[in-house]
């Protein structure tokens, strides 16, 4: 079987995630088009290293056509100013024959291969990672929606992502939800002692 292997949500590295902002850097300090259309679809699209090879836009979104989880539709890219900023809607994939290298398992290995050519202080994957992140700490989408996107289920999104959520995450989603101006607020005691 293709993906079997010892791996899954107990063998998940701590890791530290490249911040939205490392992210834009990196984008701009690749100097080759095609590498940066591929990093920039992984960023905010939340693919894997190897979707990035085999997914076209459709009028709903992002189409997957093939990877671990089969085809899936990432219907909403995180952030979507990335798309327009970065020309994403342009596919300008690097020359090399994807199907080949996908088939003898190494697409990824060459995928690593280029960003550590680049320079890139983080791999691949952490894109990826940093996109579980931001859709559901920063975005506040429910883990189910996150899940859907990414093309797995709630239950490893929670297994594999939860992990990475960094204090500093956890202090700006706590932030962000007591300055909401449609937060709950405690109950008020009427002048007869009784509760609101």
């Amino acid at each position: 079987m293709q993906y079997q292997g010892n791996y899954g949500p107990s063998k998940v590295q701590d890791r530290e995630l490249p911040s939205d902002e490392l992210i834009v850097e990196w984008f701009e300090r690749i100097p080759n088009k095609r590498w940066q259309w591929v990093y920039g679809i992984m960023a905010a699209a939340g693919l894997r290293p190897h979707e990035a090879f085999f997914c076209e836009w459709v009028p709903e979104g992002l189409q997957v056509l093939k990877g671990k989880t089969g085809p899936r539709l990432v219907f909403q890219l995180f952030y979507p100013e990335w798309v327009e900023a970065w020309g994403l809607k342009n596919i300008c994939r690097p020359r090399i024959d994807a199907e080949h290298a996908y088939t003898k398992g190494n697409l990824g290995k060459k995928i690593n291969n280029q960003f550590h050519r680049y320079g890139l202080p983080f791999q691949p994957y952490d894109l990826r990672h940093a996109f579980a992140i931001r859709t559901s700490v920063n975005f506040n989408l429910p883990e189910t929606v996150s899940a859907n996107l990414m093309g797995h289920t709630p239950s490893i999104h929670l297994a594999r992502y939860h992990k990475h959520i960094s204090l500093a995450h956890s202090q700006q989603a706590v932030k962000r939800a007591l300055n909401s101006a449609d937060r709950p607020t405690p109950p008020k005691r009427r002048d007869d002692g009784s509760v609101l």
